[in-house]
């Protein structure tokens, strides 16, 4: 058998036929003595493993070196993909579930959050939730720490009273906007009376230092009835109505 035919000394032999050593990796190379299941040609055999071919390196008479690359056996496990946001007003975390990859059914898909079964959206304020997911022909279980996922946050809506009662009570002394932060601030507010009129404006309106308190620009007290509001602001523009009533 000639020499080389060891799968120990083929570097050895490869130096010695001349070629230069150079850094090559091969990832899960499957080395066998024999290929002897097929012949392509009279100089040239092939043997399957596992799906992979095994090409022909050396030959000596009726010996053979092949080597080839193994295939990985079995099949990748299950794993659930997910998305997470966050509403910014309350905190509360929405994860959904979008994918049960590596499964060749998922029809009938049932959810269990935390050990309760659910649907496949959950909302919470727990820093972390386990998710089991079964269908037909797959399970698949998962710990998630929301916030250290990949999170988009969903900014909070405004929210505007529409009714004003200036009488000093304490109570709805003065207009109020919920929500009213951030790139919210950054606004102009303006106040119509029922004819379209002007009557009152202010520039980034934040509930204390910049209000309106049903009075007019120059600080009369405005009569009761029904006002409009526009709210300008590069994150959206607003509208609406007003009940003054005092």
């Amino acid at each position: 058998m000639h020499r080389c035919l060891i799968a120990a000394l083929l570097p050895a032999c490869l130096m010695a036929a001349g070629y230069t050593p150079a850094q090559v990796i091969l990832d899960r190379q499957v080395i066998s003595p024999f290929a002897i299941a097929g012949t392509l040609n009279d100089s040239i055999r092939i043997n399957v493993t596992l799906g992979q071919v095994e090409y022909l390196t050396i030959a000596d008479n009726d010996h053979y070196l092949t080597q080839g690359f193994h295939q990985p056996q079995g099949s990748l496990d299950p794993f659930v993909e997910f998305t997470v946001s966050q509403d910014s007003c309350s905190g509360i975390f929405t994860i959904q579930v979008t994918a049960l990859q590596n499964c060749d059914e998922t029809s009938n898909i049932n959810y269990w959050w935390n050990g309760s079964p659910g649907a496949d959206t959950f909302e919470t304020l727990d820093t972390s939730v386990d998710l089991f997911v079964q269908s037909e022909a797959c399970v698949a279980a998962t710990t998630i720490v929301p916030a250290a996922e990949p999170v988009s946050v969903t900014p909070c809506a405004l929210g505007f009273y529409t009714i004003i009662t200036p009488n000093g009570d304490g109570v709805n002394d003065a207009w109020y906007i919920e929500n009213l932060y951030g790139p919210w601030l950054d606004n102009k507010v303006a106040i119509f009376n029922r004819w379209g009129a002007e009557v009152w404006k202010g520039n980034n309106y934040d509930n204390t230092e910049v209000v309106w308190r049903g009075n007019a620009a120059d600080g009369t007290a405005l009569p009761d009835g029904t006002y409009y509001f526009t709210l300008e602001c590069e994150v959206n523009n607003q509208s609406g109505y007003i009940e003054l009533q005092r």
